[in-house]
């Protein structure tokens, strides 16, 4: 009887790490599925500033379309202010060509023989 006694002993003991190494494994397997959750949830955040990153070079791009658009205007403007602001000196020195005595020469055709 008291080897009975000791085997039920050491059957209890065993259940009770075992149920101890039940509750520790399900500890640890909360812990995994917290863990699991904080990641998806990290996941989930970058995928939303990579889409609003994309989204800023979109309009990034967009604009300095608009930029360089606007600089071609600009760029025109400013030649044509450039060709305004000379076309009284051109205009002087066309008049100045014009009443040249160079272009008053009228040579007076020759026969060919």
């Amino acid at each position: 009887m008291e080897k009975t006694g000791t085997t039920i002993q050491e059957v209890v003991g065993a259940v009770t790490r075992m149920a101890d190494l039940m509750e520790e494994i399900a500890a640890a397997s909360e812990e995994q599925r917290i863990g699991i959750a904080q990641v998806n949830t990290a996941i989930g955040q970058m995928d939303q500033v990579t889409q609003q990153n994309a989204n800023l070079v979109d309009q990034a791009a967009g604009e300095a379309q608009a930029l360089r658009d606007q600089v071609i205007l600009l760029v025109q403007e400013v030649l044509w202010f450039r060709i305004q602001a000379q076309q009284p000196q051109l205009t002087q020195a066309t008049a100045s060509v014009a009443h040249s005595p160079a272009l008053d020469y009228d040579p007076k055709p020759t026969a060919l023989a």
